[in-house]
């Protein structure tokens, strides 16, 4: 059995990597002897040396992501040969970021009957325009399992059949990945999780760090970039920013690279208490029972711990994590729906894109390409 795989994996983020382990496992203990193609990103996870953690299928393979010229079919020939198709991940479905950001990670669908599965998508905001499109289209999934009630709603207007299923980063997940990994002990140390957000001051954080560090007496302040391109990022900058203005604390600064994805999660697991701004950072101190300060920029951050969203919130006292969820885990929907492959019957059309359609997405991506590179050109000079 042949799995190809589409997700946000090999990028440079940590959650994405975990999401993508998480798939792989899911595979591995339904079809232990399966091959699985995916979609890598250039910054790839030493899975050898995970694989002495977890089990991962037999055969991994790795497709980059080229160019889609126009009339051109290589980003579906890179699953061509794929028995099952697996869509995983957040914000793929979705024009925030980019206009044609839904047709960027669906073209990569091969026009074959092999059966589609989403799960763990998180859907919108969408623009009006694919609103319209995707009304018009037959769901190009099979099964949909999505992570929360508004990609839910979003789907039903869609006309696609879709249920929920919590995040794939669960604390039965961890415990299968984190327990062999012989993580360190905790050591007096405060973990620290930012990403850069308009509104947050790195100043007003260095103060909060302060504050936190004395009132539990730590001796060292650990922070943790969940998400950098080969070292490098906003995200980075922005914490070297906020350590600096730590003048009389002594401090360490974890990077996230990939490559060093067993490393980073034990160095994760040796901290004391936290302040986490990142889903999955929160995700693995909340299955460690680590008391964490939480830092809101996004609800997906609030229904983790179960406060209300208001925008952006450091909060100044621990909360817990919510209670969990009464959905099912995007692992198990998945290995049901593995287990149930027989009876799937697939769509004579396998992508929502006709031949017509593809071209004109084609096109339209290489003028907005070509016009974002001028305009980057210009403001450099």
């Amino acid at each position: 059995m042949e799995f190809g795989m589409i997700l946000l994996g090999e990028a440079g983020n940590y959650g994405d990597d975990l999401i993508l382990i998480s798939v792989l496992h899911s595979i591995s203990k339904t079809f232990p002897e399966s091959k699985a193609t995916f979609l890598s990103f250039g910054n790839p996870i030493p899975l050898e040396e995970v694989r002495q953690h977890i089990s991962l299928p037999r055969e991994l393979k790795r497709v980059a992501p080229v160019r889609d010229w126009p009339w051109s079919r290589a980003l579906q020939e890179n699953f061509a040969e794929a028995d099952v198709m697996i869509v995983g991940g957040g914000g793929l479905i979705q024009t925030w970021q980019h206009s044609l950001k839904p047709y960027q990670w669906l073209r990569h669908l091969p026009d074959t009957p092999a059966p589609v599965i989403g799960v763990g998508l998180g859907l919108g905001p969408v623009s009006k325009d694919w609103v319209q499109y995707f009304r018009k289209h037959d769901s190009p999934f099979d099964v949909l399992h999505v992570r929360d009630r508004q990609s839910q709603e979003l789907a039903l207007d869609f006309g696609w059949n879709a249920e929920i299923a919590a995040d794939f980063i669960d604390e039965h997940f961890l415990e299968q990945l984190i327990t062999p990994m012989r993580p360190k002990a905790p050591s007096n140390s405060l973990g620290v999780a930012l990403r850069a957000w308009p509104g947050l001051s790195a100043q007003e954080l260095a103060s909060h760090i302060e504050s936190v560090q004395a009132q539990h007496e730590i001796d060292v302040v650990k922070f943790f970039v969940l998400e950098s391109k080969a070292g490098r990022g906003p995200d980075v900058e922005f914490t070297h920013q906020v350590a600096t203005l730590l003048a009389s604390t002594a401090t360490e600064i974890h990077i996230y690279t990939s490559d060093n994805i067993v490393d980073f999660t034990q160095e994760i697991c040796s901290t004391r208490i936290a302040i986490s701004m990142k889903l999955h950072s929160s995700a693995v101190w909340g299955y460690l029972g680590v008391p964490m300060y939480p830092i809101v920029y996004a609800p997906k951050i609030s229904s983790y711990f179960g406060v209300p969203y208001t925008g952006l919130s450091v909060f100044k006292e621990t909360v817990d994590p919510a209670p969990h969820s009464d959905y099912p885990r995007s692992e198990d929907a998945l290995t049901q729906a593995l287990n149930t492959l027989g009876s799937i019957s697939a769509p004579v059309q396998r992508t929502t894109f006709t031949p017509a359609s593809r071209l004109r997405f084609q096109l339209k991506g290489l003028v907005i390409d070509g016009t974002n590179k001028i305009r980057r050109s210009l403001r450099r000079r």
